[in-house]
């Protein structure tokens, strides 16, 4: 059944795993189960026979064509579908990745909302090592949570269906995944039973209490999306993280 996402500024409609923007199908990136195979808990997880299987669709720049203040400040709108999915005895993820460097030593944050489901984000900070600081963020439909700086990230679906989560980022740099395909994934993985385990590649992780996503006046109640076009300065700091640290 089509269902329409909880956007004002453009009429957005989702079926299944389908996006559609003004009654146009958008096209996806799609990742598949042989493309997490190196962040995988279950590394003997990935066969011929489920290697291709869809894991979750990726709309990169939605909205983009139809509102051009998106290219005016180098921002960028995506959604995002996860499906609900057996990793081998895990609950289905993202790949997890860092963003550069955007001025100083602060990297590029990156806010998201929950449309439909209920998401783990898994935030790790690099410290020294393999050593990371480690925050867990549970968000549910129509709340949002902010990635901050220097934060790598990874989305858990924890519910029962598709997860729908939105994101608005700067537009110009590129993502790194390669730290957390190298330590094997996330510091944690999260199994098919809820449970939080570490991941032992690396060092003292402690597994911390699952924070609910804040309810602050900053990420506002209306989607990010429309937020952005009432007032896009609003979201300059997405493009200038030392902004968040001023007075």
């Amino acid at each position: 059944m089509m269902k329409r996402l909880s956007i004002r500024g453009i009429r957005l409609e989702n079926e299944g795993t389908k996006l559609f923007e003004e009654g146009s199908e958008l096209e996806p990136l799609v990742r598949t189960v042989k493309e997490l195979d190196s962040v995988l808990m279950n590394r003997t997880f990935v066969t011929r026979q489920n290697g291709n299987d869809p894991l979750y669709y990726m709309f990169r720049g939605v909205g983009s064509l139809t509102n051009r203040m998106f290219a005016e400040h180098e921002m960028r709108y995506d959604i995002t579908i996860l499906e609900n999915y057996d990793l081998g005895g895990e609950l289905n993820k993202t790949i997890g990745h860092y963003h550069p460097t955007a001025e100083g030593d602060l990297a590029y944050p990156e806010v998201y909302e929950v449309f439909s489901g209920e998401a783990l984000f898994i935030l790790q900070k690099r410290l020294s090592g393999s050593t990371v600081d480690l925050r867990l963020v549970r968000a549910s439909t129509g709340e949002k949570i902010m990635v901050p700086p220097n934060y790598g990230h990874i989305a858990v679906n924890m519910g029962d269906g598709f997860l729908i989560t939105g994101n608005l980022s700067n537009s110009v740099y590129r993502s790194d995944y390669e730290p957390i395909k190298k330590m094997g994934g996330g510091a944690v993985y999260v199994l098919s039973d809820k449970t939080i385990v570490p991941n032992e590649a690396y060092e003292n992780v402690q597994v911390p209490q699952i924070q609910k996503a804040p309810k602050t006046d900053f990420l506002g109640k209306e989607s990010l999306y429309d937020q952005f076009l009432k007032d896009p300065e609003k979201f300059e700091f997405l493009s200038r993280p030392s902004l968040l640290f001023k007075d």
